[in-house]
Formats: structure tokens, sequence, C-alpha cells
């Protein structure tokens, strides 16, 4: 019986005097290949990401190659990730991982996006198999294949329609780069949950009311390689939650209600370089957070474009091609300067109706056929001069309430003055 104690002291204090060789060895190891230096790293990550969910760094397993061809395994500490955030589109996401101590060694790992098929439909023209939509778990709608993409009637797309498709809400939308639709019309109206969209094709002409009631979208689409895109009509009407719009593109014609009741929107999108606009009837009418705005050079129609935006305080100036401005500016409440009316323009009903607050002087050139209610319900406890080259100064001016402190070049206005 001692004997067998004694061997099996013996056993143990060898493999004791082993491990403590390996644990030396490894330590020199280390402390040997820590003096070369680092030609790689790679990353493993086996977890499922959902849409948005926090990326960590503890979820990496990194190892740092060095020359000596030893890897080390590096602390969560030791590396960043970034992204840190799970894409809200796509099967995965990719990650770049970055050695604190040395930032020029890195690497980029596919982490999986979750996500699982719901529906998919065939949408290509001429030949429907061309392209494919296909709605995915997460909220994904995505565009694979070539070519253009068939036309539908309104409220009566596909992905909106299906059986089941209450239960499956379009939160983000993809586009493959083969995928050219010319026509975008009516495409995601009153998807309320949609918050994501892909840079559109270059390819798509005309994008009525696409975009129109999507109350959770905060960035409208980036449109800018649309070339050939001219109608913008309603594309992000009642969106309550916008509050950018990217340039307009140089080709766009109409841009009537395309901002329409979208009640976040401070600024107005650039149009500086929109020279083909001619057409705004209710572009941003009941924006009632807006407070800078500008004008295309070349717009004719301003038909209701700024009525009910509370916030305005200065109207912007109006192109000597403007023909129409009837509501143009009424019941913004908060408008006090006005800007010179062109000589061209031919309808002035109700264009600065209800607002309280003008004052100053509004300097008038054109002679307009219509006129009901130009002032009418404006100037409030303020005053307000007219000037110009109109010869019915008076008649504008005798479109105030009985009460309202205007005047015609200093002067009281009668039907005699016109």
């Amino acid at each position: 019986m001692k004997k067998i104690v004694r061997w099996l002291i013996l056993a143990g204090g060898i493999i004791l005097l082993l491990c403590l060789g390996f644990m030396i060895y490894k330590s020199w190891t280390v402390k040997e290949t820590l003096k070369t230096s680092v030609v790689a790293i790679t990353a493993q990550n086996q977890k499922t990401y959902t849409p948005g969910q926090k990326i960590l760094a503890d979820d990496f397993e990194v190892l740092e190659k060095h020359e000596n061809e030893k890897s080390l395994r590096l602390h969560s500490k030791e590396f960043t990730i970034q992204p840190d955030m799970a894409a809200e589109t796509g099967d995965v996401t990719s990650v770049t991982i970055t050695k604190v101590s040395d930032p020029s060694v890195t690497c980029t790992v596919d982490v999986k996006n979750q996500r699982v098929e719901v529906a998919s439909f065939d949408v290509g023209y001429p030949n429907l198999t061309d392209v494919k939509a296909t709605l995915y778990s997460n909220g994904e709608l995505a565009f694979t294949g070539s070519g253009n993409v068939k036309n539908f009637e309104k409220k009566k797309m596909p992905w909106t329609t299906f059986e089941g498709a209450r239960n499956h809400p379009i939160v983000s939308v993809v586009f493959e780069d083969g995928v050219m639709p010319v026509s975008m019309d009516y495409w995601f109206t009153g998807q309320k949950e949609l918050k994501n969209i892909d840079v559109i094709p270059s390819s798509v002409q005309s994008m009525e009311d696409t975009f129109a009631e999507c109350t959770a979208l905060k960035t409208g689409p980036d449109w800018s390689r649309c070339e050939s895109l001219t109608n913008l009509k309603g594309t992000l009407s009642k969106d309550t939650s916008l509050t950018y719009v990217y340039p307009i593109p140089s080709g766009v014609t109409v841009l009537d209600e395309i901002c329409n009741g979208c009640t976040s929107l401070e600024a107005a999108p650039d149009m500086s370089g929109a020279a083909g606009v001619l057409y705004m009837q209710a572009s941003f009418a009941g924006c009632v957070s807006l407070y800078d705005v500008s004008l295309p050079i070349n717009v004719q129609n301003l038909s209701n474009t700024f009525s009910g935006c509370l916030n305005l305080e200065t109207a912007p100036e109006i192109p000597a091609t403007v023909v129409s401005m009837n509501n143009t500016f009424k019941k913004c409440s908060a408008l006090k300067h006005a800007s010179k009316i062109p000589s061209g323009v031919t309808d002035l009903s109700n264009t600065y109706a209800e607002c309280p607050k003008l004052c100053g002087t509004l300097e008038i050139d054109a002679n307009p056929e219509k006129y009901n209610g130009f002032l009418s319900k404006a100037v409030v406890s303020v005053s307000l001069n007219l000037t110009g080259a109109s010869s019915v100064l008076d008649l504008l001016g005798l479109t105030k309430d009985e009460t309202a402190d205007i005047t015609v070049n200093g002067n009281i206005p009668t039907k005699n003055g016109a």
C-alpha cells in the first residue's frame, strides 16, 4: 500500500513538473512572440443579431498572427469594432476589427443578421422573373435581379397586399445594383413603419406618392443619382417625422405636394440646382415647423405652396417666372416680411390672407386678374405699405379688413386711386 502511495506521489510530482515546465515554456513563447511584429489579425463571431442590436467586442475571438507564425489571442480591450450595431438590412453586418496599439492592423468579419424569408414576388418587366422582391422577417424588402419593374395600380403592390402583409410591415428597402425601375409611383404609400431606404436607382423617372404617409421616416431617400427623375408629386407628403430631404435633382419639373403636411420639417430641400421645376402647388402646405425656405429659379405655380406654415417669418424671393400665387402664404401666422411680387403674376387670390403679423413694405409689380382676399384678415395691430409698379395697388389694398392699417404709397387706398 505504501509503495502505491509513493508511486502516486512520484507520478503527481512528475505531472506537476511537466505542467510547470509547460507553463514556463508557454510564458517564454509568448514573450518571444511579442518581440516579433504582428503581420495580421483574424476574428470569428458565431452569434446572430437582430436589426439594430448592439454588437460587443466580447462577442469576437480575435487572434493576432506574428512573424514567427505564432498566434496570440487579444483581449476585448485590445481592439475596437466598427460598427457596433447590427445592420438594419442584409444577411450580414460587416464589422472592422482594429488593434488599439496599432490602428494599421485591421481585419473585417461578417456577422450574421437574423432574417427569414416571409414572401417573394416576381415583379420584373417585361419578364416577371427578371426582378424579384423578397420580404424578410426583419422587415427588409429586397429587390434583386436586373432590369425594369412592372407598374402596379395604387394600393395594389404585391408586397403590401399578400395574405399576412399586415403582420409583416416593411421597415427597410434595398435595391441590388441591376434593378432599374422607371416608375416607383405609390410603391410604399402608407407604410407607417418604414425607416430606412436604400439609394434610389438612377433609372427612376417618377416617384408620385412613393413614400407618402410613411410616418416613421425621418430622412428622405437619396435620389442624387436620378438624372432622369421628373415627377416628385406627393413623394413625401404627410411624413410627420421627416426632418431632412435630399437636394432636388436638376431634371425634376413637378414638386406639387412633395412635403405637404410634413409637420417636423424645419428646412426645405435645396432647390438651387432644380432649374426645371415649374409646379409647386401645396409643396409645403401644413409644414407647421418650417422656417427655412427658398425657391427654384424658374417655378411658375406657387398655389398654396406655403399655406399653413405657422413658423415661417420671411417669405422667400419670388422668381420672375411665377404666374400663380393664390393662397401661397395663407395662414402663415408668423409671417412678417413679404417679398417683391413680380410683374408676371396673374393670380393673387388670398396670397397673404390670415397673415396677421405681415408688416413693413410690400412691393408689387403685378397687375393680377384675380386678387380676391389678397390681404383678408391680414395685418393685425401692425402696418403695411404697398408700393411698386402695379396699376391696381389700391384695389389690392382694399382687400384688407376694415380695421387693418394698410396704405398705398403712404396713402389710404381708394377705389378711385386704382
